[in-house]
């Protein structure tokens, strides 16, 4: 356990320091997360998500991504799907203000307990197409995520209600035509800080402070972010 919690804060510390030129935003977003079970081994997966632009100012992304689940059992799940993602942005030099990235993407995601603590843990592969001055460019990007849960109420055999605390890193590594991004293997990091409550076996809501660390070309960005998430499953 200890080593996992030293890496989620070497990665918040990492977040927060960088010698190149740094610019910090602060922002919204609301994220819907829903799983629905065909069977025993089949389901269906939905990510949708809204994120505000820098200080709330208007919107500046629109993210849906459905996708084909497999359960090789209770704790071990892989999914394969697609991802549109709509961006805005209201700033002078870009004529386009409105650019669309489609993705594909396959994961595999584990989950295991520790003592108290729930444990997730997510590899995913992303296949990007993204409009860069009116050009599709081709990348793929690696993500590790880290989630662990910890119930703040006692329970029989199943956690199924009740409030949490969860704390979970995601790190995204440019595995293919960085050149094409930002020109290096780090992409970006997010480190998130939850307070949540498990309503029933069905429904979480969360909310949270993100911490997101963007690599850029010549400065990076912090974007403080207050999220708001809804977690379903059926």
């Amino acid at each position: 356990m200890m080593k996992y919690i030293f890496l989620l804060l070497l990665f918040f510390f990492l977040s927060n320091n960088s010698s190149i030129a740094q610019n910090k935003e602060e922002s919204a977003w609301i994220s819907l997360s829903s799983n629905y079970k065909f069977s025993a081994k089949w389901g269906a997966y939905l990510d949708v998500q809204i994120r505000s632009s820098d200080h709330w100012s208007y919107l500046r992304q629109v993210i849906i991504r459905p996708g084909i689940a497999y359960h090789f059992n209770k704790n071990q799940t892989s999914i394969v799907g697609y991802s549109r993602s709509d961006n805005y942005v209201q700033t002078a030099g870009f004529p386009n203000n409105h650019t669309i990235e489609n993705r594909f993407w396959e994961q595999f995601a584990q989950q295991h307990k520790i003592k108290k603590l729930f444990v997730t843990q997510r590899v995913r592969l992303e296949q990007r197409f993204l409009e860069v001055n009116e050009k599709v460019v081709y990348s793929q990007r690696f993500r590790y995520y880290t989630r662990f849960l910890l119930p703040l109420k006692k329970y029989d055999v199943k956690f199924e209600q009740g409030p949490y605390l969860a704390a979970q890193n995601e790190i995204y590594l440019n595995i293919q035509n960085k050149e094409k991004m930002n020109n290096h293997l780090v992409d970006q990091n997010r480190t998130n800080l939850i307070v949540g409550n498990r309503f029933n076996s069905n429904l979480d809501i969360e909310l949270s402070f993100l911490n997101q660390y963007v690599v850029g070309l010549k400065t990076n960005t912090i974007n403080r972010v207050a999220q708001l998430g809804v977690i379903t499953r059926f």
